[in-house]
């Protein structure tokens, strides 16, 4: 089959292509069926065959934007993505009470910043969670006073995310800026909330049990300093480390840094 010939049959596919139960697709699963069907020839047969700049396809593109713009007037446009659903108040509510946020272990303490970060900055998948930079040119600052609310807040500036990686496509967009306000009538949920006073904790005790925590158990021998493992220095995310308390505590606490992707 030649480029014209395909090109004839890519318009009566465009044209014609239903789903299962007979209906008719959003605009956006047109061209992601027009672009697959075009990356499954170049890794098959030709890897120089371009559907949207080939002159033999010109029809086939003018068949595919017609149908796109009469599936957009049907409500079918680029709208109809699907959104993820919103975590309700009654739900969040539900994650303290049921001990899947707190501050009572390591795991609890590592969702719930993880929760809150990216809630109140937006943050989209583990990358940019592991992307957050703490001493060299952090993208979080603060607790910064607004005069005006007389309340004080963090400061989130966006430097790389999944809609902007800063490269040349992107060196337009406008980075992300982004406030959290303490929420005096409710702590738990605002960047003052116990598991941001936790982490920021900077006592002698919590360094020592973060290094044990993180670089693994505590020496046999009681002394505090922290053993190696062979997790040091992963990024969270990237292993699973198990820590246990010495023998006077009583009490196993596991924290598994693997869950977040």
């Amino acid at each position: 089959m030649d480029k014209t010939e395909l090109s004839t049959s890519l318009q009566y596919f465009i044209a014609e292509a239903k789903k299962e139960d007979g209906g008719t697709y959003p605009s956006n699963s047109i061209y992601d069926l027009f672009s697959s069907i075009q990356g499954y020839i170049r890794h098959q047969k030709s890897s120089s065959i371009n559907f949207f700049t080939d002159p033999e396809f010109l029809r086939a593109r003018q068949v595919l934007d017609a149908v796109m713009k009469e599936r957009a007037t049907e409500g079918l446009g680029a709208n109809t993505r699907k959104q993820a659903d919103v975590i309700s108040v009654d739900e969040e509510t539900s994650l303290y009470d049921k001990g899947i946020l707190g501050v009572d272990n390591p795991q609890q303490l590592l969702d719930t910043l993880l929760y809150l970060c990216g809630l109140h900055f937006a943050l989209r998948g583990g990358t940019e969670h592991r992307r957050l930079r703490l001493n060299s040119n952090p993208q979080i600052t603060g607790p910064f006073q607004d005069k005006d609310a007389k309340l004080r807040y963090l400061l989130y500036k966006e430097d790389v995310s999944k809609a902007n990686a800063g490269g040349l496509k992107h060196r337009k967009v406008v980075p992300k800026c982004v406030r959290a306000f303490e929420n005096p009538e409710n702590r738990n949920k605002c960047h003052r909330s116990n598991a941001v006073r936790v982490y920021k904790r900077t006592s002698a005790d919590q360094q020592i049990e973060a290094s044990n925590i993180l670089y693994g158990l505590r020496p046999s021998d009681g002394s505090k300093k922290a053993k190696p493992s062979a997790a040091a220095g992963a990024p969270v995310g990237s292993a699973s480390v198990e820590c246990s308390t010495d023998e006077s505590d009583k009490k196993t606490v596991t924290c598994n840094f693997s869950k977040i992707k």
